[in-house]
């Protein structure tokens, strides 16, 4: 993520240096917002994503609470499993289509990882 806020910056800065007036350099910071805005998934489009990942998240949290509570049975791990697929195969998809499509340096990594580690779904 520090390489596409760095980048995002060095346009930034580009921009405000080769502003010729207020409504330029306003242009200019409102581009780099926009860009920041959609490169960290709160763009309206890509909603899905997040909440994929903060499922993902939520799994954790109950799968720690489980093992902290020792409450962990068989149907849970399998729900966990399961959830855990389907959010992985859907970021995988979702991820490797937005690279594809807008061509997205900052997400080729994590696109490629979890293509290349898709759990099989029951």
């Amino acid at each position: 993520m520090s390489r596409v806020i760095h980048s995002t910056q060095l346009e930034l800065r580009d921009g405000i240096a080769r502003a010729t007036d207020l409504d330029v350099l306003i242009e200019v910071h409102q581009l780099y917002l926009t860009k920041i805005h959609d490169t960290c998934f709160l763009h309206p489009e890509v909603r899905m994503l997040k909440e994929a990942i903060y499922m993902i998240l939520g799994i954790c949290i109950e799968f720690h609470t489980g093992i902290a509570e020792r409450s962990i049975h068989s149907g849970a791990i399998s729900n966990w499993e399961d959830k855990y697929a389907r959010c992985h195969n859907f970021l995988s998809t979702m991820l490797n289509e937005m690279v594809r499509k807008k061509k997205l340096p900052h997400l080729e990594g994590l696109a490629a990882a979890l293509l290349h580690s898709c759990p099989q779904q029951q």
